[in-house]
C-alpha cells in the first residue's frame, strides 16, 4: 500500500528554514543539499517541513518534492 507520508529533498546548499512562512522570519536551520525531510503542509509558495524533532517553514523553490502550485 502507498504511503500518505510525503518526503522532499533540498536541492541547494544553506537553505534556511524558518519559524514561519515569511523571509523576515527567524531561521531556525540551515539545511545542507540532498537532506531528506517530511513535509507536513504546503501554502502557496511555502511548505511546513520536519526534520528530526525540528518543524518550520521552507520555500518551495529550494527543494523537490511538490508542484509549484500544490497545496497539502
Amino acid at each position: 500500500q502507498l504511503s500518505t507520508i510525503r518526503y522532499g529533498i533540498v536541492i541547494e546548499e544553506n537553505v534556511r528554514m524558518k519559524s514561519f512562512p515569511m523571509l523576515a522570519s527567524k531561521t531556525k536551520l540551515l539545511l545542507g543539499k540532498y537532506l531528506n525531510f517530511r513535509i507536513k503542509k504546503c501554502i502557496e509558495n511555502w511548505c511546513n517541513i520536519s526534520v528530526g524533532n525540528t518543524t518550520g517553514w521552507i520555500q518551495k523553490n529550494r527543494f523537490w518534492g511538490v508542484f509549484e502550485k500544490e497545496i497539502i
